[in-house]
């Protein structure tokens, strides 16, 4: 399931996954809410992302979530998907762990290192029509 991504930009070696709760494995589950195929849900609080498909079925992944995202309820759209995305810490968190955090203050690059990981969606909410949506939360995916 978690094979090798040789065909990576950085290249994947397998994961091993013997320490993670299989709950959060990918996963296809029955799904029974009101939205269309093709539809992705976040739910930040189960840490779950699921996509929904045809006939009452979704696929279901863990994600990680951030402090933000926890905190957030509501709808949002997907304004932003990347791939081996940069991640910066914010001030709260270089404030914090200083000899951790200070040095990728101007961003960290993509790459097997980054928290991030290889996919992320950026959510947004407010009105689709602003020039300057306010981005709700990243989600590692």
């Amino acid at each position: 399931m978690y094979g090798p991504r040789p065909d990576e930009r950085f290249p994947l070696p397998a994961t091993d996954i013997s320490e993670v709760d299989p709950k959060f494995l990918r996963q296809e589950v029955a799904y029974h809410g009101p939205e269309q195929p093709g539809t992705i849900i976040v739910d930040t609080a189960t840490r779950y992302l699921y996509l929904v498909r045809e006939s009452g079925r979704a696929l279901r992944y863990g994600i990680g979530v951030g402090k933000e995202g926890l905190a957030w309820r509501g709808r949002a759209r997907v304004g932003r998907k990347a791939t081996w995305p940069s991640w910066t810490p914010t001030a709260d968190m270089i404030r914090r762990e200083p000899e951790r955090n200070a040095r990728w203050a101007v961003g960290m690059p993509g790459g097997l290192q980054n928290p991030l990981g290889a996919r992320v969606l950026y959510l947004y909410n407010g009105d689709k029509r602003s020039q300057t949506p306010r981005r709700a939360q990243q989600m590692k995916v």
